[in-house]
């Protein structure tokens, strides 16, 4: 999983892998936090990855 903080409330904003590096869709990155409804644009440096373990690994 890969997100970025929202500069306005500090929640985790989940960002497309499709978003990320020179093979991206997009030129412009700017997302919508879900929490506060905040517009945003962010450099591929604040980009931060969460590897997900499914919920029995964790036992």
């Amino acid at each position: 999983m890969f997100y970025v903080l929202c500069p306005c409330c500090g929640a985790r904003v989940e960002v497309p892998s499709e978003a990320i590096g020179p093979g991206r869709r997009r030129l412009w990155n700017v997302i919508v936090c879900d929490t506060c409804d905040a517009s945003f644009d962010y450099d591929d440096e604040d980009i931060q990855t969460e590897d997900e373990q499914p919920a029995d690994a964790l036992v």
